[in-house]
């Protein structure tokens, strides 16, 4: 049994998605990156407004800003997992 829950676990883990926000089209200049790791019990989709605003305010100071949010198992971010999700 504990087989079997680990390697169900272990395949939902490799599910994991990034959502990628492409700057504004407005946006010129230098392209940045940043990856926004959410909280716990947070989906990637709940960081979409300030991921936004932050690509604005980045296009005023002329920089094209790029945003990744992963979205992971569970809506937990682990640490040891961070490099598979980014």
């Amino acid at each position: 049994m504990n087989r079997t829950f680990i390697l169900i676990t272990l395949a939902a883990a490799t599910q994991a998605s990034v959502k990628i926000m492409t700057p504004p089209y407005s946006a010129v200049g230098p392209e940045i990156a940043i990856v926004w790791v959410g909280g716990a019990h947070y989906d990637a989709s709940d960081y979409m407004s300030i991921a936004v605003a932050f690509q604005q305010a980045a296009a005023a100071e002329g920089l094209k800003a790029w945003v990744g949010i992963p979205s992971f198992t569970f809506d937990i971010p682990k640490p040891g997992l961070l490099d598979g999700s980014i």
